[in-house]
């Protein structure tokens, strides 16, 4: 049973233990799960998109987080197991609908590239704000996790793949920063 955020060491950061570990050993609990090979593995996917080919590949992240899992426990999905990923089909998606900085400027976002693809676990493992967002066009659940930037307020939506226990990217896009505080 997931704890709530008020009371969660593993939420928190303060006391407690996660993995057998004190949480002061531990500067960031979420990002431990994240795949070394990663910006490998998004150079290959560019590689991809930029020769034109169809060919899918998938860039595993990593593990799901025990946080995003007890929010999701907390709105009726059961995601623990699940791994977040994201593929060509998905960056392709994102830099053709938000990757293009003339568009992007008149919408008041910034456009995506391939360093904002980069700092993806950032957002995953270390949002601000997350939401269970519905289906999407081809009827998959979504999630969207939101993260305050140095650069601007990043928006992720991923898709619930429930046979392969995955979350996919489904769509990104990058809002400039508030001049509000």
């Amino acid at each position: 049973m997931c704890m709530s955020s008020q009371s969660s060491p593993a939420l928190n950061g303060i006391g407690g233990k996660y993995n057998g570990k004190a949480m002061s050993e531990i500067k960031n609990v979420e990002t431990q799960k994240i795949n070394p090979d990663y910006k490998t593995n998004v150079e290959k996917i560019f590689e991809r998109i930029r020769s034109g080919s169809n060919e899918n590949y998938k860039a595993e992240i990593g593990d799901i987080g025990y946080r995003l899992v007890c929010e999701a426990q907390n709105n009726g999905f059961d995601l623990d197991g699940y791994k977040h990923n994201i593929d060509v089909y998905g960056v392709r998606h994102t830099l053709k609908q938000h990757g293009k900085s003339e568009a992007e400027e008149k919408r008041g976002q910034i456009a995506i590239t391939q360093n904002d693809i980069e700092k993806i676990p950032d957002v995953i493992y270390n949002y601000d704000k997350v939401a269970f967002t519905g289906e999407n066009k081809v009827g998959r659940e979504t999630i969207t996790l939101i993260k305050e930037m140095a650069d601007g307020t990043a928006i992720y939506v991923e898709e619930i793949r429930s046979g392969k226990k995955e979350l996919t990217l489904n769509s990104m896009r990058k809002h400039k920063k508030s001049n509000h505080t």
